[in-house]
């Protein structure tokens, strides 16, 4: 029988600690934590960056509107995520493999999902193959005149991400 010295436990010990970690943090819940916000559909949970699935916001700098009228819809997408997350702490479920580094994900706070609070605001549109309620969340808020879709319209293309209005066929 063999007898472990002090050191012998150091990397079970270790090897449990990194486990117990991965497991409370990462669990099957995906990625837990307090999230750092870097734009209207991007936040940053230890480290990784996550794009909310399904939505594409403004990015910063970006501005709708037109002449006069013109604002930073960019910003104010990503203050409006800001303040969502400031309800509480944030979990991410992954919905596809990282692109690029980023993490695609569904995330909510207690139980409002960010991306359809997003689109639903007006901070974001829907982006290609999204559920059909964001689709349909989107149509509400244009209507309504909420967020980027205030005013006139979005200003000319500067976003890969975001479609000027009326290129999706609508009339």
């Amino acid at each position: 029988m063999s007898r472990r010295g002090p050191s012998g436990y150091v990397i079970p010990l270790v090897v449990i600690v990194v486990l117990a970690f991965s497991v409370a943090h990462f669990g099957e819940q995906g990625v837990k934590g307090g999230a750092r916000i870097q734009s209207g559909d991007r936040l940053v949970i230890d480290g990784r960056i996550i794009r909310l699935d399904g939505i594409a916001a403004p990015e910063l700098g970006e501005t709708c509107g037109a002449g006069a009228e013109e604002w930073d819809c960019g910003r104010r997408a990503m203050a409006a995520l800001s303040g969502a997350i400031d309800r509480g702490r944030v979990i991410c479920e992954p919905t596809g493999d990282a692109e690029r580094g980023k993490l695609s994900a569904v995330c909510r706070v207690r139980e409002v999902e960010l991306g359809a609070l997003m689109v639903r605001e007006g901070w974001a549109r829907a982006a290609a193959g999204a559920p059909p309620a964001y689709l349909a969340a989107e149509k509400a808020a244009r209507r309504a005149g909420k967020g980027i879709w205030r005013g006139l319209k979005m200003a000319p293309e500067k976003s890969q991400h975001v479609r000027p209005i009326g290129t999706d066929g609508e009339k």
